[in-house]
């Protein structure tokens, strides 16, 4: 085994016949390359910062695509693009209003019925409508939907599923209407559930055999 060449030391030679630590001691090294900087150099004519912001200088970023310098050990090039990059792919089509991408990846985040409803897999708020982001931060899914195919804002304009399916994030199925309509479509269905549950209980009663007298 190859040993430091620097006396009374047996250490395991490293580099340029010294072991790690007499390398670092002995090299002949000047200040860092980059004007005004007086650390000492590490690699390349740099100090360790200016080694790290400076040894690739063509990264692009992941999210936006420019070219940018700084820690190697970063794929985007700033904090913003860093937070688009971890938002759910919904959230961004929708910021950007790409309406293929936008069918596709709504078709893919679902569970699709045999009705066609498109029921949001993720996140829901108390009354069951989709939302995006942490705490609907990204709003609710059905609402941005809408807007994005009107191409305008909606406001506080009521958005009424024609499914009657709240976690329903098919296009097709929501529709705006007024909050006078939402509400007697609403008062209307309820009416129509509670009738045909008391008709299936009255056809329950009516088929119970009747028991005999004593």
């Amino acid at each position: 085994m190859r040993t430091c060449s620097e006396p009374d030391c047996s250490r395991r030679h490293a580099a340029k016949g010294f072991c790690k630590v007499h390398y670092y001691q002995l090299r002949d090294v000047g200040p860092c390359s980059v004007e005004g900087c007086e650390q000492r150099r590490l690699a390349k004519g740099y100090c360790r910062y200016h080694w790290r912001t400076n040894r690739d200088s063509n990264r692009v970023c992941l999210t936006c695509g420019a070219t940018f310098t700084g820690d190697p050990r970063r794929t985007y090039c700033s904090d913003a693009c860093r937070g688009v990059a971890k938002r759910h792919p919904l959230r961004n089509a929708l910021d950007n209003g790409d309406l293929p991408t936008i069918l596709r990846v709504a078709q893919e985040s679902s569970d699709i019925t045999e009705d066609d409803c498109w029921l949001w897999r993720f996140a829901k708020n108390s009354a069951g409508y989709p939302m995006l982001g942490q705490g609907g931060s990204g709003g609710l899914v059905h609402r941005r939907m809408v807007e994005t195919f009107l191409g305008r804002a909606i406001g506080r304009e009521p958005v009424h599923h024609k499914c009657a399916n709240s976690a329903c994030i098919n296009p097709d199925h929501l529709q705006l209407t007024t909050q006078r309509e939402n509400m007697a479509e609403m008062f209307a269905r309820n009416f129509y559930i509670a009738r045909i549950a008391e008709l299936e209980l009255a056809l329950l009663r009516a088929s119970s055999p009747v028991g005999d007298s004593t």
